[in-house]
């Protein structure tokens, strides 16, 4: 018999929401010669023995794990390296294993988490993980559930680490006594504090993967990359830019033509075109791609014209293999304040993390002197905090409004912020920030803060940027979802073919691939979208997903003043609205994301509603669960719904609320029903709606029952409804 070599070790099977432990003991299973001894040992013991310290068993480790997985391991060899190397830490991180424990114990008693979690901190979040990932979950765990909770602690301590990471970086940097901050050379450690759109496979860095042309600075001009890679022997690393454009079309001049670019492009009044070029040799890379200049673009021939479909449908490959991403904000001069507003926050955040090595006065006495200036705003908005516009009509950077940069941020949230020069933002001399660090940092403040808001001595300019990343939508991207990208859409500004600027970050480009490219903004649904890319959202994301979205936003105020009001029109008037549309007015995404409730089973009337061209959803059955037209127990629930105290007509959070009171008790001028979307024996989430007249419906809130119903999965009833 042949004996087995270290070359023809089999490839373990990639499970992404697999438990470290749980695949060390698939891995060890694979391994030859593995004497009995190591055999005996528990996952956490060959982690730590074998793994972490034999480069060859790490190295073949790795390879077998998913991207989740590898982020996980890394997270925590990160975390294990920095006990070992620094007192203080394992000290703190000590008393957060015992915390964790602690809260193990807990748990494994009921099936559920904890209620009570330990302080927000980067060694309480990294030791709950290591915890999760090395101990099997209790019996009375739902193993979906298990998965879903052990995703979101993998994302919690990625966003926690990266913030560690840069505000430790800052706190010894300034903490340094003779020594240049230039000399300090503190590297960028480009590792994604999150796992950016993982619905999206991941494949392999060849050419399939790459875009068909880059620009190549040195020799100015528009490459082939297949033609570049035999010229150079490899597969060149290159730099996307994300900017935004437009808006700023100047559609009255003429078109302009580069030399070395083979097709025209469309002026714009925010840069000059021509001066492309010029501008990119500024940058330290070889390689570039940017759309002007690497999409077809103006006076086409047909290939060219299908080249330009190809690549538009392909932004998640092109961005996903680049080696940096870049914003590029130009219409900012100068990092003047940024830098100062992250230094700040990097401060606080070390603060509320009570480690031990900190010298706690002399940040306090850090935090205190930066925020006795109240004037800073930063660049990334164009009104400062105290002026009428901000109050009103708050104005963030155009970039960051863009539906078109949506995208590019979601599958890129590691893209590093330049100036119109391309001047790279950082922190403080020697360490570079990226804009996940920044939203990392403001998703974490804001958890750590009491009811998530900061407090009155925060200078100007925190404010204003916290301000910022919330209403931008960014403060959530850490647990984005396909459904928390269409959302967020609904905010963004497109002059044209919307569809086409979101469906690579979700993964929606069918429609697109098999549709003529003339047909594309035909027939869009509520104005905004195809019905094929509609129809095919909805399919890759689940019928549940896709009817959750809650409408808090301005937008529905409205509706509800119009159709719910004691003051409402006397006269009914049926529009189409698309009130159960993730895109409809409103339509944002909360916290209670559906998404991550993988343990929950979607009710089997749902999946046949259908969507009607005008935005309308026809169900013909619905599992009502209520109605204030029938008596049951208390079901006590998350209520986002209007006030039935007032006649405000707008969306308010309620917690621990009766669903029954408040169904009897909103405008009892006609029926409400509470329509269950999924259900599990833990929780039950779903819509609510109110009839306008008999047949049409509106859907006017949600609910989230947080504790397990008493009542099984309400049956199938036939209905013949119409939701505006």
């Amino acid at each position: 018999m042949t004996e087995t070599t270290a070359e023809q070790i089999h490839v373990v099977p990639q499970h992404p929401d697999q438990a470290l432990g749980a695949q060390i003991e698939v891995f060890v299973k694979t391994l030859p010669n593995i004497q009995a001894v190591e055999r005996k040992l528990v996952p956490e013991e060959y982690w730590l023995i074998h793994i972490l310290r034999e480069p060859d068993i790490g190295d073949k480790f790795r390879s077998s794990l998913s991207r989740a997985q590898l982020t996980s391991h890394n997270l925590l060899e990160e975390w294990i390296s920095l006990r070992i190397t620094d007192k203080p830490s394992d000290l703190d991180a000590k008393a957060a294993m015992i915390r964790a424990k602690a809260e193990q114990r807990e748990s494994r008693k009921d099936g559920e988490s904890s209620s009570t979690p330990g302080p927000q901190s980067y060694h309480y979040h990294l030791a709950r993980l290591f915890h999760s990932e090395f101990t099997p979950p209790s019996e009375l765990t739902p193993p979906r559930l298990y998965h879903a909770i052990l995703q979101q602690q993998r994302r919690d301590a990625a966003v926690y680490a990266s913030c560690h990471r840069i505000a430790s970086s800052y706190y010894e940097q300034i903490c340094t006594v003779n020594q240049d901050a230039e000399d300090l050379s503190i590297p960028y450690i480009n590792e994604l504090p999150f796992d950016p759109c993982p619905w999206l496979e991941h494949h392999a860095k060849d050419l399939a993967s790459l875009p068909f042309y880059l620009w190549d600075i040195r020799k100015r001009r528009t490459v082939e990359v297949e033609t570049l890679i035999s010229y150079i022997g490899t597969i060149p690393e290159y730099v996307a830019i994300s900017h935004t454009w437009g808006r700023w079309a100047d559609m009255n001049s003429k078109l302009v033509k580069i030399d070395g670019v083979p097709w025209k492009i469309l002026p714009n009044t925010r840069f000059s075109v021509d001066d492309l070029p010029n501008q990119l040799e500024k940058l330290p890379y070889d390689y570039v791609w940017l759309d002007l200049l690497t999409i077809p673009q103006q006076e086409l021939n047909d290939e060219q014209k299908q080249r330009q479909k190809r690549e538009i449908a392909r932004q998640a490959s092109i961005f996903r293999s680049a080696k940096v991403a870049i914003a590029w904000l130009n219409d900012v001069t100068k990092w003047a304040n940024l830098p100062t507003v992250m230094q700040y926050t990097s401060l606080k955040f070390l603060r509320e993390s009570h480690l031990q090595k900190l010298d706690v006065e002399k940040i306090n006495n850090l935090l205190t002197q930066a925020a006795k200036d109240k004037s800073v705003h930063t660049e990334l908005i164009n009104a400062p905090v105290g002026s009428p516009s901000f109050q009103t009509h708050p104005q963030p950077n155009s970039w960051l409004t863009s539906l078109w940069t949506l995208q590019e941020t979601c599958l890129r949230p590691d893209m590093l912020l330049c100036t119109k020069n391309w001047d790279i933002l950082h922190l403080s001399p020697g360490i570079l920030i990226s804009l996940s660090d920044i939203i990392a940092m403001f998703h974490v403040l804001a958890r750590m803060q009491p009811q998530g808001h900061l407090d009155h001595t925060d200078p100007a300019g925190v404010v204003e940027l916290a301000r910022l990343v919330r209403d931008t939508d960014l403060l959530h991207l850490p647990n984005q979802s396909r459904l928390s990208i269409i959302t967020a859409g609904n905010f963004r500004h497109c002059t044209e073919r919307r569809a086409e600027a979101i469906m690579s970050a979700i993964g929606v480009t069918d429609w697109f691939e098999h549709n003529p490219l003339n047909t594309h903004e035909e027939d869009l649904v509520l104005e905004l979208y195809p019905l094929p890319f509609v129809k095919e959202i909805r399919k890759k994301i689940g019928s549940v997903t896709f009817f959750s979205a809650t409408p808090l936003g301005w937008e529905f105020h409205y509706v509800l003043r119009k159709f719910c009001s004691n003051k409402r029109m006397k006269k009914f008037k049926f529009e189409d609205l698309g009130s159960l549309l993730p895109f409809g007015p409103g339509a944002t995404n909360i916290t209670f994301d559906l998404d991550a409730n993988m343990h929950m089973d979607a009710h089997t009337a749902v999946e046949n509603w259908q969507i009607e061209p005008n935005g309308c959803v026809r169900i013909t059955s619905a599992g009502i669960i209520s109605a204030n037209n029938n008596s049951q127990a208390k079901i006590q629930c998350i209520l986002a719904v209007p006030s039935a105290d007032t006649d405000e007509n707008q969306l308010c959070i309620l917690q621990n609320h009766d669903l029954n009171t408040w169904l009897k008790s909103y405008k009892p001028f006609s029926p409400n029903y509470a329509v269950c979307l999924t259900y599990s024996a833990l929780s039950s989430r779903g819509i609510i709606l109110k009839e306008m007249k008999p047949g049409i419906m509106l859907r006017i809130g949600n609910y989230w029952q947080m504790e397990p119903p008493s009542y099984p999965m309400p049956a199938s009833q036939e209905v013949d409804w119409l939701v505006m």
